[in-house]
């Protein structure tokens, strides 16, 4: 509907592009608690995971979704499932294939309360870290591991490229191993994007900003350069092209070189620290805080 729907450690948030609107009195306990991740699946469902369980939102309407035998465990994480109006679901206990019509358990090799990240490549092929090593599932089987100590996040890039970062190093996915990549960013990390234009961003979570590495340069952005914060959170590329940076100063836009800053005064909770961004297929922008929903 072209809105963009922000999550945080205090519930769920949406942007129409002037105004930001919270939902602390809609539908379901799930949009008014912690939102881990949100996802959107080919039919235009806006899936919302977090502390409170897992909801879905279409037609206007939030529904709860049940996920094993309670609808209250804490989601890790989503992922869309190829094609269809069907995504991949996992908490501590299990992962879970949920659609409009039913919530099935997958069968995985390896207990899920040590996973860091989970990310599904174009063959349908999940790849796991677990701290330790990034496993890559195959039809419930393990197909191949590849040790990696302190393997946080793992990234699927839009041209099939896999890549896995431990927080201070970024590796991609050669074959037989995992390669660390010269340096591109910021010397400590929570997120990598890799833009449209295969620019790499990283927010660093601390004290450096984001980054941008492109044509073999690293280009700085803290707040010398107008950021709001240089403890920034996650960086979210539009369908414009924009990018959303969630500080934990507040929220903001960059726009040809020019940082915009959304507050208060535009709708959104004062003095709280951005989380998560996503923008649904109407491109409407939703953010989430820290605190404040």
């Amino acid at each position: 509907d072209g809105f963009l729907w922000i999550g945080t450690n205090g519930g769920l948030a949406r942007f129409d592009g002037l105004h930001f609107r919270s939902f602390l009195h809609d539908g379901s306990a799930v949009v008014r608690h912690g939102i881990a991740r949100l996802v959107v699946d080919e039919g235009g469902t806006l899936w919302i995971g977090g502390a409170a369980g897992l909801a879905s939102y279409r037609q206007g309407r939030f529904q709860t979704v049940l996920l094993g035998k309670t609808a209250t465990s804490p989601v890790e994480g989503l992922l869309r499932c190829g094609k269809g109006s069907c995504i991949l679901a996992w908490t501590k206990e299990g992962l879970y294939r949920v659609d409009k019509q039913a919530t099935t358990a997958v069968k995985l090799p390896m207990p899920l309360s040590g996973v860091l990240d989970i990310q599904q490549d174009r063959f349908g092929k999940l790849w796991i870290a677990d701290g330790s090593r990034v496993e890559v599932i195959a039809e419930g089987k393990t197909e191949r591991v590849y040790p990696l100590p302190n393997a946080k996040l793992v990234f699927v890039a839009a041209d099939g490229d896999i890549f896995a970062g431990d927080g201070h190093r970024l590796f991609r996915c050669e074959g037989s191993s995992f390669a660390q990549q010269p340096k591109q960013g910021t010397e400590e990390f929570v997120q990598v994007l890799i833009d449209r234009e295969q620019h790499v961003w990283m927010a660093s979570g601390g004290l450096e900003g984001i980054s941008r590495f492109a044509d073999g340069k690293v280009e700085m952005l803290g707040v010398r350069q107008g950021l709001a914060s240089n403890d920034a959170r996650v960086v979210f590329e539009d369908r414009s092209g924009d990018m959303w940076i969630g500080t934990i100063s507040g929220l903001q836009r960059l726009h040809q070189g020019r940082f915009s800053r959304f507050t208060g005064q535009d709708g959104l909770p004062r003095h709280s620290q951005y989380d998560s961004i996503f923008e649904d297929r109407d491109q409407t922008m939703w953010t989430g805080t820290l605190d404040a929903g």
